[in-house]
């Protein structure tokens, strides 16, 4: 039988990679940036679509210039001009030569290119000081890419530069993985939707906008909403929400105790649960299981479970139904500035600054007293994983990055929780 309750952090992690892609969508190839390729992509043209000229100068054949120099000039007949985009027909022969511009097509019977600061004009003649080579300032036809060719294969990420290159190889209609689109339902009394007037006990729900933060740092559709601690309420707020979305994303009322009821209402809707309890502090009270054949990821109410549920766990199954290989931030080793404890059967994470000492970079953990604080500075993470009961100072450890700062520029930085965790890419 599948253990599925209170079990270690590679399992649960392994579980949620396990979910599987969104259908692939046709999009504009203006629209696919950052989005995954869900097949090989080939091209359709050339690229250039004819041989060009890659200076300003004089199509010419070669082998009239050989030994040319300043000493002993070739001079040759100049027969018109050629200019990107030029529809005529130009045709170069021996002891001819046609003006082209870059980007120019190559007048038929050329077969190099004299930049204009090596020749003179004398009248309808130019006088060359200079031999070319045979291809010599082309941009040969298909250089960039070649019709047939494969530009994109299935699971990579399309950014700027390879969008251009499909537009210029032809493909200007791309199937990929879309992006999930997010329903998070934060559960609760004391919770207050933000901009509301807040009474004595009850608290803002910032768990709601720091995931709604993070998630449209990810360009991702989210929406969100806060209800009552209300069986009925709670039932309709996951139906209608996870109708019109791929992904449910809850927020407190996770545990045993009497009021949390999150779990009980999804039991209730007849989900099928994957795992409740995980073996991580913080963040253990995560439970994840299938509505309808989507993911709902159940998360803690205190701000450091919730964040690190979701960013351990919820947030990596979620690129993956994206078919992203890669969370949106990477690892990078660095020395322990203090030690940390572990534990021999839960993996421990902690939120950690980092700082340049020596040209060396240090990661040092937060210990403020108030949680959102340590969140809210936190640049980076240290997992430490179960079985290592304590790391000490000044030892190597391997941090998450959490947001954008001069360390990432560093040379080494890798990428993604399957590298993290051994797993095949």
């Amino acid at each position: 039988m599948r253990e599925m309750h209170n079990i270690g952090f590679q399992q649960a992690l392994s579980t949620v990679l396990g979910l599987k892609p969104l259908a692939p969508v046709m999009v504009p190839v203006s629209e696919v940036c950052d989005l995954v390729a869900s097949e090989d992509l080939s091209a359709v043209a050339d690229c250039p679509s004819m041989t060009s000229s890659l200076r300003d100068g004089y199509a010419v054949v070669s082998r009239d210039l050989e030994g040319a120099s300043k000493e002993n000039p070739v001079r040759l007949m100049l027969a018109g001009i050629s200019v990107a985009g030029d529809q005529t027909k130009q045709h170069v022969g021996p002891g001819l030569a046609v003006k082209v511009m870059t980007g120019a097509p190559l007048p038929d019977g050329a077969d190099s290119v004299i930049p204009v600061e090596f020749t003179r004009r004398e009248k309808d003649r130019l006088v060359c000081l200079r031999e070319v080579l045979p291809g010599q300032n082309l941009l040969l036809r298909g250089t960039d890419v070649e019709r047939g060719g494969c530009v994109v294969t299935g699971g990579q990420t399309i950014t700027p530069p390879l969008a251009g290159l499909l537009t210029a190889a032809g493909v200007h209609s791309i199937p990929v993985f879309p992006r999930p689109r997010i329903a998070i339902v934060s559960t609760g009394d004391e919770v207050v939707t933000p901009g509301r007037p807040l009474r004595a006990g009850q608290v803002y729900a910032s768990n709601l906008v720091t995931l709604q933060s993070w998630l449209m740092r990810l360009r991702m559709a989210v929406e969100g909403r806060v209800v009552k601690d209300n069986r009925e309420t709670i039932h309709r707020a996951f139906s209608t929400m996870l109708s019109g979305a791929d992904v449910l994303i809850t927020s407190g009322g996770t545990w045993k105790g009497e009021r949390d009821l999150t779990v009980r209402v999804l039991e209730e809707m007849g989900w099928d649960l994957l795992f409740h309890g995980v073996r991580l502090r913080p963040g253990k009270a995560v439970a994840v299981g299938m509505l309808h054949e989507k993911p709902v990821f159940c998360l803690p109410g205190g701000p450091s479970s919730n964040e690190m549920a979701f960013l351990q766990l919820a947030l990596p199954g979620i690129l993956q139904m994206a078919g992203m290989r890669l969370p949106p931030f990477g690892t990078k080793r660095v020395r322990l500035a203090s030690g940390l404890r572990g534990d021999p059967a839960w993996t421990r994470v902690y939120q950690a600054t980092l700082e340049r000492r020596d040209g060396e970079w240090w990661g040092d953990s937060l210990r403020l007293k108030s949680r959102m604080r340590s969140q809210a500075r936190a640049q980076a993470l240290i997992r430490v994983p179960e079985g290592v009961e304590r790391v000490e100072a000044g030892e190597m450890v391997e941090v998450q990055i959490l947001h954008r700062c001069d360390f990432i520029l560093d040379k080494g930085l890798s990428m993604g929780y399957r590298e993290q965790n051994g797993a095949k890419k």
